[in-house]
């Protein structure tokens, strides 16, 4: 059986831009993503109060990452690391990245940082973030007279 190696490109930023630019014109700019280093994947699902973003980081504990909320901005970051002495090592196939990574979730004006939550579990990290309230949209009965 023969190996191939294959490399794929190491910069794909231009298709992150494209992607976040499409988001962001489609979305507006509610929840538009900016990424770093080795990020990790994360779901963003949109409920009827609240933002749910879901980072999966597996083999990383929570002491090793951090969040951080200013200018509207949700960052969230931290570093896998590799115990392995990889001077010994003969890798047929290496995916797993390593190295410091950052997320970044430009949210709408008016969150509530008070009542943001994090929540981890299984190497995913969940994050509640509110709705502002102007977004909160409520049915209400309107009585005739």
């Amino acid at each position: 059986m023969a190996l191939v190696t294959y490399k794929r490109p190491a910069d794909f930023d231009f298709v992150d831009w494209n992607l976040n630019s499409l988001f962001d014109s489609l979305l507006g700019k509610d929840c538009s993503v900016k990424t770093s280093g080795n990020y990790p994947k994360a779901n963003i699902i949109g409920k009827e109060n609240s933002y749910l973003i879901a980072l999966d980081v597996p083999g990383i504990s929570k002491d090793e990452i951090s969040l951080a909320f200013k200018d509207n901005v949700l960052t969230i970051s931290g570093e896998r690391k590799n115990e392995k002495n990889e001077d010994k090592e003969t890798y047929i196939s290496r995916e797993v990245s390593y190295g410091k990574f950052s997320r970044s979730f430009t949210l709408p004006e008016g969150v509530d940082t008070e009542k943001i939550d994090a929540q981890f579990k299984d190497g995913v990290l969940e994050v509640t973030v509110p709705k502002p309230e102007k977004q909160i949209q409520k049915e209400i009965e309107i009585k005739i007279k």
